[in-house]
């Protein structure tokens, strides 16, 4: 969190501390972790490359040598198998005896690493099978992993569309539920009505979803 503009409270400690207890009151429920305060100014570029005269009470980085150690290599996902299905990929070319049966499933890997002979399972569906090929724009490959574009020759002809997940047996499973509860950012000019009817939309899948309560509101400018 970059606490700009210290310059205007002549660079007071206690204001800092004050400010970074009020943030923290809140992150709790943002679910945000290994969260750091950087006092600064923009306007004369006080903490963000180099260390400010003007805070010799503060013990750590600058805004840039933050940014530029932030560990963000584990964000893709390489544990568990995720490919939501973005379409079914059938040329039928007749011409072709290779594409005239061709039947695959394309998408973006979300999560984890997918390879030839692994075992997986089709969500919601609920059926096993295996991944026979893996296509990409380069040709055929033994694996791929997240975020690659695909497409999946898999070893049995199941019931599979848009918006079906494709999982790793070896990963956790996902669930299926009628219900949940989020916390959303709510960007219409009309605001979030409980009861009224709304699209919902899950990778490459879309439904309709209703608002039975709202619990609580974050406001962002307190």
């Amino acid at each position: 969190v970059a606490v700009n503009k210290m310059d205007l409270v002549d660079w007071s400690e206690s204001r800092f501390l004050e400010i970074r207890a009020q943030f923290e009151e809140f992150l709790p429920r943002l679910a945000i972790k290994d969260v750091k305060f950087i006092p600064m100014s923009a306007l004369n570029g006080d903490n963000v490359v180099e260390p400010s005269p003007h805070t010799p009470w503060y013990v750590g980085p600058t805004l840039l040598g933050h940014l530029e150690t932030v560990h963000i290599g584990s964000d893709w996902n390489l544990d568990g198998f995720r490919l939501p299905v973005q379409w079914v990929n059938r040329p039928n070319n007749p011409t072709d005896p290779a594409l005239h049966d061709f039947r695959g499933f394309s998408g973006q890997i979300a999560g984890g690493i997918v390879k030839v002979g692994q075992k997986i399972i089709a969500f919601p569906a609920g059926l096993v099978t295996t991944v026979k090929q893996i296509w990409t724009f380069d040709g055929a490959v033994a694996e791929a992993f997240c975020p690659q574009s695909v497409t999946l020759v898999l070893e049995h002809d199941i019931d599979i569309s848009r918006g079906s997940m494709l999982v790793g047996l070896d990963a956790h499973l996902p669930g299926s539920h009628a219900e949940l509860q989020a916390e959303v950012c709510w960007m219409h000019g009309r605001a979030l009505q409980a009861g009224k009817k709304y699209f919902l939309k899950h990778t490459t899948h879309t439904v309709q979803v209703a608002v039975t309560e709202i619990v609580n509101k974050l406001n962002l400018d307190t």
